[in-house]
């Protein structure tokens, strides 16, 4: 997901069950700071392409400011396949209102490099919640993730690996810490993730290095 002004891009993809048929996404909607489970309002978005016919899609919209305060805000967005199935629910910011002045007077000390991945999944989750990365083919070797949240929530990250019949975890990190990290020597096979809101709520980022 992305926001540049205005505009607001996702990618729906319906591949999350092992050995299943994959179903065309049907449609695609955002909610803005009251997220569906909480009723929110949904406003439909449309197909990149002008057409809802594939097992993954870009989709898009125009998000309406107008009513909006001036701030920071949330943007949900969720998707929904032919077969009637609403895939998770996926956050990002909006930011509304004009640029903010620059700091007169900057930090000297220049900023630390942030950490690099392979891949890095974001979402937002409430108390008790969970979201699941899509699952993918792994031939051996490390997997590692590290999973940043708020100070103020407890998120747990586990790893998952498909057994031939279920989904089986191989790894977690369910501490306290934050970030809480994942490193485990793999097999080949299919492999997800699993962040557990244990406590508190806000945004998070996954990131996997394989």
């Amino acid at each position: 997901m992305a926001v540049s002004g205005t505009t607001l891009t996702a990618t729906a993809t319906d591949n999350q069950a092992v050995g299943a048929t994959a179903q065309a996404i049907r449609s695609a909607e955002y909610f803005i700071d009251t997220p569906p489970w909480a009723g929110g309002t949904p406003v439909a978005m449309t197909a990149t392409d002008g057409t809802f016919n594939g097992t993954s899609e870009g989709v898009r919209a125009t998000i309406n400011t107008a009513g909006l305060s001036a701030g920071r805000h949330t943007v949900y967005v969720r998707a929904t396949d032919t077969s009637g199935s609403t895939g998770p629910v996926s956050a990002v910011f909006l930011n509304v209102g004009s640029t903010p002045t620059p700091d007169p007077t900057p930090d000297p000390t220049p900023e630390p490099t942030p950490p690099t991945y392979d891949r890095t999944y974001q979402g937002t989750l409430y108390s008790g919640q969970n979201q699941v990365t899509q699952y993918y083919q792994y031939a051996g070797g490390t997997i590692t993730g590290e999973l940043k949240f708020p100070a103020s929530a407890d998120f747990d990250l586990y790893l998952q690996k498909w057994n031939g019949s279920n989904w089986a975890y191989v790894a977690q990190a369910d501490g306290t810490s934050n970030p809480e990290r994942v490193s485990y020597n793999a097999t080949s096979g299919y492999y997800r993730w699993i962040v557990n809101a244990y406590s508190g709520s806000g945004s998070f980022v996954l990131g996997e290095n394989r």
